[in-house]
């Protein structure tokens, strides 16, 4: 049975399928399903901060924050800290300043960001 729970879990990991009623037949109840997005969600904004070039944070608590071990990532917050958040915001205006004035790279507006979070 367990290996057919491993194969269920494989087929969704390797993109082999879409059904993602696989957690359910893998006996994930609703907490654990949850649990399981979320580190996935955190694991890919991680990674794509390092496709921006942000390596691991020791300023704040951060989705950047390195972590050894699952508690650590579980702790982890979902967004950039202050510093990070710079450090994206420059990488961006650097890519501006390559790009011509009217590609779709804009600089971050952080007040804007901030506003927008604030309605949330």
């Amino acid at each position: 049975a367990n290996t057919e729970k491993l194969q269920l879990l494989k087929k969704l990991v390797q993109g082999e399928t879409n059904d993602v009623s696989i957690l359910q037949k893998l006996a994930f109840d609703k907490d654990k399903q949850i649990l399981f997005f979320r580190r996935c969600i955190k694991v890919l904004v991680h990674e794509i901060g390092h496709l921006f070039g942000i390596k691991h944070c020791i300023y704040a608590e951060c989705i950047m924050n390195g972590s050894n071990h699952l508690d650590e990532s579980d702790c982890k917050p979902v967004y950039l800290c202050p510093v990070c958040l710079h450090k994206l915001y420059f990488s961006r205006l650097k890519k501006c300043k390559l790009k011509d004035k009217d590609t779709a790279y804009k600089p971050l507006d952080l007040m804007e960001r901030y506003r927008k979070l604030e309605e949330l």
